[in-house]
């Protein structure tokens, strides 16, 4: 057990005080950060969904699906060999 007392001083209330407005300073700009993130990631998404639609939009009707192998070109590359890359092209 803490034989030492003095180290729970109590703090004057200016103090105290200054300290809880810095914590609630700090809060409030952790939470605002969260929220700006938070909306950020849904309007991130909303653009890939609208970009995805436009690109759909523009493949034309002929077009087929073909695998291609690409070289990863990373040293620690998992699959060692190649990995399968799905490419769009027109006949």
């Amino acid at each position: 057990m803490i034989d030492n007392w003095s180290f729970f001083k109590p703090i004057r209330w200016p103090k105290l005080k200054k300290r809880i407005d810095k914590q609630l300073e700090r809060s409030a700009r952790f939470i605002a950060k969260a929220e700006n993130q938070k909306l950020r990631s849904v309007v991130k998404a909303e653009l890939e969904q609208l970009t995805s639609t436009n690109n759909s939009r523009n493949v034309p009707n002929n077009a087929t699906l073909r695998k291609e192998y690409v070289r990863c070109g990373k040293l620690d590359c998992p699959s060692k060999s190649s990995r399968t890359v799905q490419k769009t092209f027109e006949r």
